[in-house]
């Protein structure tokens, strides 16, 4: 019975690593098992061997002797044109009747040409990549007491360690630089969600996601995903200035999503914050994001996290990945603190603009830090001025994207929180110059369950260079110019109930086309924001209007700049509309 339950053992984790690594097609087999033992003896080295392989117990590993069980389970090489992953063994079963006070020490000849190189240790139900060393043609690694298996043995062993040491072999290129569409139909625009995949991932990575968010709002017409080479910098990379190119051609204002993972999230944050493509961005959704690195403290170790993430997902390994060697310029971005994520987060940066941040952490991540997830030590709202939400959700660093089951999880979790509670939108929008001026139509409208009292409406207004010249609160049955000084109001709002009114910038009468220094001046972004209490909650939110004439279309708003007394300049007006409801 027990060698039968040892067969069934070695024969799973076998099927295990043909799932993983596309064992089989061209394979050369495998050797049979192969068994030995030592007796490690306090206070001084001890080791036994199979051939090439050689586990050492030091001096002060055990404090009384004992018996260490070392079992190879074949050779595994798999060598199939059309897979990435080339596994040459060996997969060992270690095994010692006591626990270790110290590592065991485990090395074995290898092929110094076959690189770069992979250790696995199996850790319950996944593969974990662990750091080693290699001199020459040795590879090196430790076998510690919290790296060992959960999956007891059932053999009357007190430790027991599983693992593969093997190399990974590219066979595909990276993906092209360039925006696909992986669901709805339409063009990149008004009512598009673009999303950003991280380190070792590809466009496709992002579909289930991108499927998931489209059935459960209406309001997305289509999904687009980034394809670009993740190793490259994102400073010196071309896809943050080709994601921000793409954007702000679209034209559109405050009507398109993204979504970051992991590495994706810095990328997508540079493209806003740096390069200024923020004006078609209403709200970012931030998966996991490496604002401040990842946990690891050099490039090497940043590679050994990313790899254990994508081992132990099966759907990435079908994808064709690419996995990091731990010399990649991304890679050596995204150490801890590092120069590039230390400058994204401080305020060193021109924003043009005011995207909503929602930003996400995963409580079973590995890779990224719960505060850089949350980017809590990141300068956050002096790079938007949009609203920023920090939330905490179950599941790891990538299975939100890749493990059916941990997506809807998360969806379920977290997606309600990116509903607005208070809908606004302006009409016209962009909005042209009239022989007089300007007119459009503000309209709030309650998207919550309850009821809604909005209790504030400012309007900031920007030049035609971006630049802030005022703000101004909007007043109910109001004439004339709009008080400069805060002013509380009261409209009650059920929901989907909705409250329209109008302003005007310019409009008393006057011929402007003649004017030329106060047509310019009325040219600008005008942000209108509305604010409002349900029970126990507050919430917000704005939209953008762009007003231009024959001077043109303005800058996008730069948000950061010091806001301080209003200049001469853009004036807004009102008009009496009727009282709103209460």
């Amino acid at each position: 019975m027990e060698d039968m339950m040892r067969f069934r053992f070695w024969t799973l984790l076998a099927v295990l690593v043909f799932v993983l690594f596309g064992c089989g097609g061209g394979g050369a087999g495998t050797r049979p098992d192969r068994t030995t033992q030592f007796t490690a003896i306090p206070n001084q080295d001890s080791f036994g061997n199979i051939d090439d392989i050689k586990v050492t117990a030091r001096s002060q590993t055990f404090s009384s002797p004992t018996q260490v069980n070392i079992t190879q389970n074949g050779q595994i090489e798999n060598r199939p044109a059309s897979d990435r992953f080339n596994i040459d063994g060996p997969m060992l079963l270690i095994e010692s009747k006591s626990e270790p006070s110290q590592p065991l020490v485990v090395s074995c000849l290898i092929d110094p040409a076959k690189s770069p190189r992979i250790v696995l240790l199996h850790d319950g139900n996944r593969w974990v990549s662990v750091p080693f060393q290699t001199n020459g043609s040795t590879i090196q690694f430790e076998l510690t007491v919290a790296s060992r298996s959960r999956v007891a043995t059932g053999r009357g062993f007190g430790s027991s360690w599983q693992a593969i040491i093997g190399w990974f072999k590219e066979t595909t290129g990276i993906e092209e630089l360039g925006l696909t569409r992986i669901a709805g139909s339409g063009e990149l625009g008004d009512g598009s969600l673009i999303l950003v995949h991280g380190i070792c991932d590809t466009k496709d990575s992002m579909k289930p996601l991108a499927d998931k968010m489209l059935q459960l709002n209406s309001s997305y017409k289509n999904a687009w995903s980034l394809g670009y080479n993740w190793k490259e910098s994102t400073e010196g990379g071309q896809a943050a200035r080709f994601l921000a190119d793409r954007i702000m051609a679209t034209g559109s204002i405050k009507s398109i999503d993204i979504v970051g993972h992991s590495r994706g999230v810095p990328l997508a944050r540079y493209t806003l914050e740096k390069l200024g493509a923020t004006k078609a961005i209403r709200r970012g959704f931030w998966l996991n994001g490496t604002n401040e690195g990842s946990r690891f403290g050099n490039a090497n170790d940043v590679a050994y996290g990313f790899t254990s993430e994508i081992v132990n997902l099966v759907s990435s390994l079908a994808q064709g990945v690419s996995l990091p060697r731990g010399d990649e310029p991304a890679l050596v971005e995204l150490v801890s603190n590092s120069d590039f994520t230390i400058a994204l987060n401080q305020a060193s940066y021109t924003q043009r603009g005011n995207t909503d941040y929602f930003f996400i952490h995963a409580d079973s991540d590995n890779v990224v830090a719960r505060s850089g997830a949350l980017a809590e030590n990141a300068s956050i709202e002096t790079l938007t001025e949009g609203k920023i939400r920090r939330i905490t959700i179950s599941g790891e660093h990538s299975s939100v994207l890749k493990e059916s089951s941990a997506m809807v999880d998360f969806i379920n979790q977290a997606f309600p929180l990116f509903e607005e509670e208070i809908g606004i939108s302006a009409v016209p929008n962009p909005n042209e110059a009239m022989w007089d001026g300007w007119e459009q139509t503000i309209t709030p409208i309650n998207l919550t369950s309850e009821e809604i009292e909005i209790y504030d409406l400012s309007i900031e207004h920007y030049d035609i260079q971006g630049n802030w010249g005022s703000r101004q609160w909007w007043l109910p049955n109001w004439t004339g110019e709009f008080p400069y000084d805060h002013q509380l109001i009261s409209i009650r709002l059920q929901p989907n109930e909705s409250y329209s009114f109008s302003t005007s910038t310019g409009r008393n009468g006057n011929e402007l086309s003649n004017w030329d220094p106060l047509w310019r001046a009325q040219t600008g972004v005008y942000t209108v924001r509305a604010r409002g209490l349900t029970t126990g909650r507050d919430y917000d939110n704005r939209v953008s209007l762009e007003k231009f004439s024959s001077f043109g279309h303005p800058a996008s708003a730069q948000t950061r700049a010091p806001h301080g007394l209003p200049r001469p300049g853009p004036r807004e007006s009102g008009r009496k509309v009727g009282s709103p409801p209460r």
